[in-house]
Formats: structure tokens, C-alpha cells, sequence
């Protein structure tokens, strides 16, 4: 990244359940800001949090550390969602995969030159109880505001994976301006060579 960093605080209200209150609301003030390698170990640990909670783990895919450090030290962002007492209760992380195999710009037909522009969202993630905010829409938002004011900004295309099983962010996504451009199967694994099912989506940016 260069120099000049951009440095963005948004804060939000929203309305979460109250445990004190039973059967009641809370207003409750989420703070979204641009965080970095110093929250690794928490970003990692809320993935696997969440992971280990889903029914059908086919639906979230995680990213490895080694993924998400290299990602940030070229220019990833990450959005992370902090609640009232400061603890992180979300994030949003998109990476430059640059010429990596893994690039989704390949997938739906990018040209080489054009693959540098690409950039991934790769992983949103939401604390059970911060879900119904519609914080996965304004962590892209959030994004959008610091891809809109960073000068170092290379992206062009964004593009991103979603189950065709996970209705809600498939929605949220559609809602964001990205279009269907292809359903292939991806991430394979030892376990399960052919890969899971995925769209792969597409939404092209003003530079």
C-alpha cells in the first residue's frame, strides 16, 4: 500500500436484542472502521467460530492465515464491525489475488491485464446476535466508501463466490449491484476432488 493511508470511522445504530430486557430492543452503537494485520488472531478466531456453528458447512469456505496475512500486506481490506465496548463482532475481507490461480477473474473470462484490477471479496462474517442489521450490505458500503477515497485503489472488477444455497447473501449481493455471471463448481479438496457448487459474481467499478 502507499503512504496515505485512508482512515474512515462509521458508526451505525442499530437494533439488538437485549439480554437484559426480555423480549425486548436496545439501541446499541456499532462502530465500522479499515483494521489490518494487528487483528489477525480475532479475525481467525471468529471464522472458525462461526464455522463450527453452521449446519451445512458447505456454505463458508475459510481463508488460512497464510491467505489473509499475504492478502493484507498487498493491499486487502478488511471492514471490522465494533460494538459499544470495543470488541469485534464482524468483518468484511477482500484481497488482490493479482495473478494467482485463485482468481475468480479467470473464471469468467479475464484477460491477464485485467486480473491485477481484480479485487476478491473473499469472507463477511457476523456475530449470531449483530445478524438482522443488514451489516453485510454496510460493511460493503463501508468498502465502497474506502475504495472511493483511497488513492492507492487498483480495483476495477469485484467479484466474490456465494453458495447457491445461501439465499440471504446471495440477495444482498444482487441488492449491491453484482450480476450472476457463471455457476461452477470450486474449492476442491482432497476429500472432495469435484469441489462445492458456487456462482460466481461480478460488479464492475469507476476507477
Amino acid at each position: 500500500m502507499g503512504k496515505n493511508r485512508v482512515i474512515l470511522i462509521i458508526i451505525i445504530i442499530i437494533k439488538a436484542s437485549g439480554a437484559l430486557f426480555k423480549g425486548g430492543e436496545v439501541l446499541e452503537r456499532l462502530i465500522l472502521k479499515r483494521i489490518g494485520l494487528e487483528y489477525i488472531d480475532e479475525l481467525l478466531s471468529m471464522q472458525l467460530e462461526i464455522y463450527h456453528q453452521l449446519e451445512d458447512k458447505d456454505i463458508f469456505v475459510m481463508d488460512t492465515e497464510d491467505e489473509m496475512r499475504r492478502g493484507l500486506k498487498e493491499g486487502g481490506y478488511v471492514i471490522g464491525v465494533f460494538n459499544e465496548a470495543n470488541q469485534l463482532v464482524g468483518y468484511r475481507y477482500a484481497s488482490y489475488p493479482r495473478q494467482e490461480e485463485r482468481n475468480l477473474g479467470r473464471d469468467i473470462g479475464l484477460v491477464d491485464d485485467e486480473l491485477d484490477s481484480v479485487l476478491q471479496l473473499e469472507t463477511t462474517i457476523v456475530k449470531p446476535e449483530y445478524r438482522g442489521s443488514k451489516l453485510q450490505r454496510k460493511t460493503f458500503n463501508s468498502l465502497m466508501d474506502y475504495l472511493s477515497k483511497d488513492e492507492d485503489k487498483e480495483a476495477k472488477y469485484l467479484v466474490c463466490t456465494i453458495s447457491p444455497f445461501n439465499l440471504p447473501s446471495l440477495k444482498n449481493m444482487l441488492k449491491c449491484g453484482f450480476e450472476i455471471k457463471k455457476l461452477e463448481y470450486k474449492y476442491p479438496t482432497s476429500e472432495n476432488p469435484k469441489g462445492i457448487l458456487r456462482y460466481i459474481l461480478l460488479k464492475v467499478i469507476n476507477n
